[in-house]
């Protein structure tokens, strides 16, 4: 609770820009990591009126912004990650849409070497860092106590991170930055209890969770399920992979073997689109995450318990195991594992 009171005061005495100005520089801003970060376009529509936490002429307020708090699906798609080379030159593919908040140009054409070029990038990297990590925050303390739907949220976000140049050496180093940033900001509201809460709590479970997505990235865990899956289906068709899973749940889970009532056909089709379904997740957690609660409410009209997961999954794997016999490596194997999980 004082860390969410502590983000609602930081809120309160600053605004993204310069948040983003603090956070930069305790970034150590010269690293190629976080130079990629300063570069992320603001995921803000051009088109958006302003919100309750912005002044009529679009700019940041110092105010809370209700809107921010849908963080995970603005900081997701929208091809709001632009490239280094283009956001620092202006040159490369330039696209008219691209704005901050204030409706202002992410790029513009001006002269290298140009002083007042320079102190535009320099202000734009900070508008762009303080964007990213204040919507990430909203997210992270409106999700405190939802640990389930943060890390989910925490999935979509640290896979873009993954792709501007964060890896898991770098999290501890972000993790300092952000607490010295809050400490800039409070100053004497910034205490040693508040310092504990973020270091030896908060932090080391954010950090964690974000940990396991950028691994999994690092080791490409995507491109191996998904070319093991494509194997799968040439080596088996449809129904045989849908019989390797239903014997393979008989062996597994027997129990929630009742669920399954519609011919074998069907369900050997289902199987075999809930398993793409899966890869779908390793490649696009965003499009994933947006079906996972209409689904998960449809099951539980089929009388699917929480306690199935573990059984089912188990028999999903076992299945691919056997269809793809010695293609089952421990590559394929802990890419599999660690997508399930």
């Amino acid at each position: 609770q004082i860390l969410q009171d502590a983000w609602e005061e930081v809120k309160r005495l600053t605004t993204e820009a310069s948040f983003g100005a603090i956070l930069r520089k305790n970034l150590l801003a010269g690293t190629e990591w976080v130079q990629a970060l300063s570069v992320m376009a603001p995921v803000t529509s051009p088109s958006q009126p302003p919100g309750p936490g912005h002044a009529s002429n679009g700019t940041p307020s110092r105010a809370d912004s209700s809107a921010k708090d849908a963080a995970v699906g603005r900081m997701s798609k929208r091809g709001s990650l632009v490239s280094m080379q283009r956001s620092m030159t202006g040159t490369e593919n330039s696209d008219s849409n691209d704005q901050l908040p204030n409706g202002s140009p992410v790029h513009e054409n001006l002269p290298e070497g140009d002083g007042k070029a320079s102190k535009k990038n320099t202000e734009l990297q900070a508008q762009n860092i303080g964007t990213q990590f204040w919507e990430l925050m909203n997210m992270l303390m409106r999700l405190m106590w939802e640990p389930e739907n943060q890390h989910a949220s925490l999935i979509v976000v640290t896979t873009q991170y993954f792709e501007h140049g964060t890896r898991t050496e770098h999290l501890e180093n972000l993790g300092r930055a952000m607490c010295e940033s809050f400490a800039n900001v409070l100053r004497a509201g910034w205490t040693s209890e508040h310092s504990d809460a973020w270091s030896n709590w908060f932090w080391p479970k954010v950090s964690a969770s974000m940990a396991t997505t950028l691994d999994v990235l690092a080791e490409d865990h995507a491109s191996v399920v998904e070319r093991t899956w494509e194997r799968a289906q040439e080596r088996c068709s449809a129904e045989d992979l849908g019989d390797l899973f239903f014997n393979s749940l008989q062996k597994y889970a027997p129990h929630v073997c009742r669920i399954f009532k519609r011919p074998k056909k069907i369900q050997a089709f289902q199987f075999v689109t809930a398993v793409g379904w899966l890869v779908t997740f390793a490649k696009e957690p965003a499009a994933f995450f947006e079906e996972l609660k209409p689904l998960t409410v449809r099951h539980v009209k089929y009388g699917v318990k929480a306690d199935y997961v573990k059984g089912f999954g188990e028999a999903v794997l076992n299945a691919l195991r056997l269809a793809l016999e010695k293609e089952w490596d421990e590559e394929c194997q802990k890419a599999w594992h660690t997508l399930w999980a």
